[in-house]
């Protein structure tokens, strides 16, 4: 097929994770349309492409855009999830290991949510919720 569709993308490291995503299926929603009216632009007429063919591309765009749509949705599901769970751990004696590497016990006293995960306060030092390695119901004498 000559080249039809010219254009160019760019991936940067700049912004945050969901506007990058926004991008990419802009991106990918473009290039969609893009090649589907340079396929229609350039093809033989007298062996057009049948409705058959069409059709066929169609559900694959429709299901490409469910996909994206449901990962975009189980993406935020394990945010929530995330956040209820640092919530939860308010008032817990949990053990786990530091920004230092160092191991830390105490009451988690705060839960803040930071865009790589939720961050506890065990007194005066903050350990990131994925690296709580113990929790406990009441504090540990």
């Amino acid at each position: 097929m000559p080249d039809a569709v010219s254009g160019t993308t760019s991936t940067g490291t700049t912004g945050t994770t969901s506007t990058t995503t926004a991008r990419n299926d802009q991106v990918d929603n473009q290039m969609f349309l893009k090649l589907l009216v340079a396929q229609l632009k350039y093809q033989d007429p007298m062996n057009p492409a049948s409705s058959s063919d069409f059709m066929n591309q169609t559900a694959q765009y429709t299901m490409v855009e469910k996909i994206q749509e449901l990962s975009k949705n189980m993406t935020e599901l394990l945010a929530s999830e995330r956040q209820a769970s640092a919530g939860n751990m308010i008032g817990r004696y949990v053990t786990g290991t530091d920004t230092n590497g160092k191991d830390v016990s105490g009451v988690v006293t705060r839960a803040r949510l930071e865009a790589g995960g939720p961050i506890l306060s065990i007194g005066d030092t903050e350990v990131a919720l994925s690296a709580v390695k113990e929790v406990r119901q009441q504090s540990a004498q």
